[in-house]
């Protein structure tokens, strides 16, 4: 009972104090500062409505981009993630968020799968002993390493299939680029092939469209040149698969518009503006001839882990240590344009660069005849 009269006490004193406050202030200020207190508190209305409608607006934002996220490749949760992310340190990092947002921590994500004996390619984990992949999410991309590379515009070396150095790229395509980016030193291919030597007979580019964009993705000669369209590559990942929606955010769907096309190209309804598409298939199916050509029993261009650099009619790949350098190097070039044909993207990652890996592999080889 007397706590209770002493709150009943303490509220009463606490009103009185707040009314003699009003009074007090009412009192000693004139007309024109009343108005000013009016137009004070209005601003500060204003201002707290304004606040309220674009805290309501960057939720609305978020719902819409998790939404768009969830439909998007990074996402998944099926082979990808179920695969590569637990597959160890050189896997794990681009293909299971957690690996990523915590790869420079003191507690970094380092689960390694267990290869199921019921099927090829299959990884597990025990639940019981170690954490489960989580997919590329907000955190990977926006916090810690993902973060880092996202505002500095730099792959870190570790990252850098390129060298042994940091890659400065210049912008935010740079953490795109530390995982989309054919994942093969092309440079250690080339001396591995033109050195007679019999070890990575099966390499295949991890990514063709990847290859591509990057621009440095392809099995290059040294005494060739290598033009890239530059156009392209300044726009980038972000600025053909992030364009910015109505609502003022960056798309999360990942999936190019062909509005950005229509910037240079005025007349383009899709992604296969004028005859590259052609062109490219064109001097694809030159190559592959001549690739052929140089493998005795050879059918067909391998373009996956296994099945470079040909097969047979039974499927069975063809290797022997007297295929020439030039068609194993061609049919790695052969296998990038490909695959970038083959998802739909017509050359447009880099027409030029797509092309002068064409040419110049289907020059070597005709040098051979």
């Amino acid at each position: 009972m007397l706590n209770k009269k002493s709150s009943l006490l303490k509220m009463l004193l606490i009103v009185a104090v707040l009314v003699f406050t009003v009074t007090l202030v009412g009192c000693t200020g004139g007309d024109n500062e009343g108005d000013n207190n009016n137009q004070d508190n209005q601003q500060q209305g204003d201002q707290n409505n304004g606040n309220d409608t674009n805290e309501v607006a960057a939720l609305d934002s978020v719902e819409k981009i998790s939404a768009e996220w969830l439909q998007a490749g990074h996402a998944n949760v099926s082979r990808p993630l179920s695969y590569a992310g637990i597959r160890g340190s050189q896997c794990a990092p681009c293909h299971s968020g957690n690996s990523l947002e915590r790869i420079d921590t003191e507690d970094p994500y380092t689960a390694e799968g267990i290869e199921s004996g019921e099927a090829h390619g299959t990884f597990i984990v025990n639940g019981n002993e170690a954490e489960l992949p989580s997919p590329i999410g907000c955190a990977t991309c926006h916090a810690s390493t993902g973060g880092e590379i996202f505002e500095s515009g730099v792959v870190p070396a570790e990252f850098n299939i390129f060298g042994e150095e940091e890659w400065n790229v210049g912008s935010s395509n740079a953490l795109c680029f530390t995982c989309h980016n054919g994942r093969r030193d092309v440079d250690e291919l080339h001396e591995v092939y033109t050195s007679g030597s019999e070890e990575n007979k099966t390499e295949y580019p991890h990514h063709g469209w990847s290859s591509l964009a990057t621009g440095k993705g392809g099995i290059e000669y040294p005494d060739a040149d290598y033009p890239q369209s530059e156009k392209h590559k300044e726009l980038g990942c972000v600025g053909c698969h992030m364009e910015e929606t109505e609502d003022g955010y960056a798309s999360h769907t990942f999936k190019p518009d062909v509005a950005t096309c229509q910037r240079c190209h005025n007349d383009a309804t899709d992604f296969e503006i004028g005859a590259l598409k052609a062109e490219l298939e064109e001097k694809l199916a030159t190559l592959e001839e001549l690739v052929l050509a140089q493998i005795p029993g050879a059918v067909e261009i391998g373009v996956s882990h296994g099945t470079t650099p040909a097969v047979d009619a039974n499927g069975e790949v063809v290797w022997n240590a007297d295929i020439p350098a030039e068609a194993l190097i061609g049919a790695y070039n052969y296998a990038i344009i490909k695959m970038e044909l083959e998802d739909g993207a017509s050359g447009a990652h880099n027409p030029k660069y797509a092309k002068a890996l064409l040419d110049e592999s289907i020059k070597k080889l005709e040098a051979l005849e």
